[in-house]
């Protein structure tokens, strides 16, 4: 194939006489026992043979596992094999799927910060409150695997637990706690 200038764009090999080319399968589909190792990207997609699955953007930049079950499932796992999703592969002429549910929030390992003077630290977006008697004080701050975000002390001590936040959220206070400890809050 050339343009209009007679530059060759693409080159194609004649077949040889009597040769015939025929798919053994459907190029969209798998096969079961597939697996590969794909990477999630900013939006929170994985594509597969042609199609784009939603795993969910708390697992953006990070690596998963995406195993054919059968002909029509796809199961989508972390490092752990913990198993994030589970989509159905779609029919001819779908190019795009969405959560069927909400996806698992990845664990994180525990980020040290320092509470800041208002007694608040974030997390991503989402300013998080400690408590004013925390103030200056550093903290590690661990997203879970079953969905709480946990902020500690040094020493190990739980100061406050959350919910994940969910995708909006922008600060979590008094209301959505799950523990506090002793020591962590005062009089606000």
């Amino acid at each position: 194939m050339a343009d209009l200038d007679g530059t060759i764009l693409v080159e194609h090999r004649i077949p040889r006489p009597g040769v015939t080319w025929v798919p053994n399968r459907d190029p969209l589909r798998g096969r079961a026992g597939d697996t590969r190792q794909l990477r999630v990207c900013a939006q929170g997609i994985v594509g597969r043979l042609g199609v784009s699955y939603m795993v969910g953007k708390a697992w953006a930049g990070q690596s998963v596992t995406v195993t054919q079950i059968d002909d029509t499932t796809l199961t989508f796992a972390d490092k752990d094999g913990t198993i994030l999703i589970t989509h159905t592969i779609p029919g001819p002429g779908v190019r795009y799927v969405a959560n069927p549910a909400r996806a698992r929030h990845p664990a994180s390992e525990p980020r040290v910060t320092t509470v800041s003077g208002p007694g608040v630290v974030y997390h991503g977006h989402v300013t998080l409150l400690v408590g004013r008697a925390a103030r200056g004080k550093q903290v590690t701050i661990t997203a879970t695997h079953d969905d709480r975000v946990v902020i500690a002390a040094l020493d190990g001590n739980v100061l406050v637990e959350y919910p994940h936040p969910e995708p909006g959220v922008k600060y979590l206070g008094v209301s959505a706690r799950l523990t506090t400890r002793t020591g962590a809050t005062d009089a606000q």
